[in-house]
């Protein structure tokens, strides 16, 4: 294990430094405001991504958008926090999605960091455990 994830899962420059030194591949959740989702095209790591339509999200005011990578869904929710799903607020924007699958964060404890990238949208947080067994 790292001594200081110091630079870790914080967005910059888009993207998001990650590190799983878990066993086992884990789920994430990226929760940004519904702006960010807004202007978002695409979210990837290695040969996996997800990519969205270009249109804004004007069907709401949901202020947060999570992308919920175990759930495999996009919902709005009313807080920003690992906890999402306490503020669902019962519309799902998974229409948004053009291609691709929903992918996990692999076990990785290598010197050379891995990043989750970004196209379009803005700072969004993000949120996932280590898995052991």
């Amino acid at each position: 294990m790292l001594t200081s994830l110091d630079g870790y899962d914080t967005y910059s420059s888009n993207r998001i430094k990650i590190y799983n030194a878990g066993d086992l591949p884990t789920d994430f959740k990226l929760v940004m405001p519904r702006a960010t989702f807004s202007g978002l095209t695409k979210i990837a790591l290695d040969d996996n991504q997800l990519t969205f339509a270009s249109s804004k999200v004007t069907d709401s005011n949901d202020p947060y958008i999570c992308i919920d990578t175990k759930a495999n869904v996009i919902y709005g929710t009313t807080i920003n926090s690992k906890l999402s799903m306490d503020g669902f607020t019962g519309r799902i924007y998974d229409k948004y999605i053009k291609s691709g699958d929903y992918f996990k964060i692999p076990v990785y404890t290598g010197s050379n960091p891995k990043y989750i990238t970004t196209t379009g949208g803005g700072a969004m947080n993000i949120y996932y455990d280590y898995l052991y067994f």
